[in-house]
């Protein structure tokens, strides 16, 4: 049994822990931090549902906390939790989605990062075909966009001329 939380960071820790370890009894707990004024509470919460459980019932809340959370740690998580509900269910929209938060310059480049990542999972691209570790910091010029390319032609999604661009721009780097 996991002990009572003291502290935001005992919050935040115990509701990762009850996600990995798939407590889903715990589900009615989870639920009363989804949102909670404090980010990185919210975004444990988020995980737990979406990303440890990918409950269904939370697809749409993942939706709506990677284009709307002030956050830039939620809408991580949210890309994130939308790379593995994709995986499951694909959404042609939340690929198109995640690609334009990937190559939006003013977004935040874990943001980015994790859009990323989470079109590459919901494409199926096989996962020894892209690194794990994310291209932070400098993420437009580290990337390896071409998989981002080849992700969005799996699928039969145009590739936007931004992403184009920095593919062309970083191959011949």
């Amino acid at each position: 049994m996991i002990p009572e939380a003291e502290t935001l960071d005992d919050i935040h820790d115990q509701l990762i822990d009850v996600g990995k370890q798939q407590l889903r009894e715990r589900l009615p707990w989870v639920v009363t931090h989804l949102d909670h004024p404090t980010d990185f509470v919210r975004a444990a919460a988020l995980r737990a549902v979406a990303f440890y459980w990918r409950l269904p019932d939370f697809r749409a809340m993942a939706r709506a906390r990677f284009t709307d959370d002030p956050s830039p740690e939620v809408r991580a998580v949210a890309a994130s939790c939308l790379g593995g509900y994709g995986y499951l269910a694909y959404s042609a929209e939340e690929m198109t989605t995640l690609v334009s938060k990937a190559i939006d310059p003013n977004e935040d480049d874990s943001v980015r990062a994790a859009a990323f990542s989470g079109a590459l999972v919901a494409s199926h691209v096989p996962r020894h075909d892209y690194p794990m570790a994310r291209a932070l910091p400098d993420f437009e010029a580290r990337a390896p966009w071409g998989l981002l390319v080849d992700a969005l032609t799996r699928v039969d999604l145009a590739v936007p001329p931004r992403l184009r661009s920095l593919a062309e721009a970083r191959h011949g780097a």
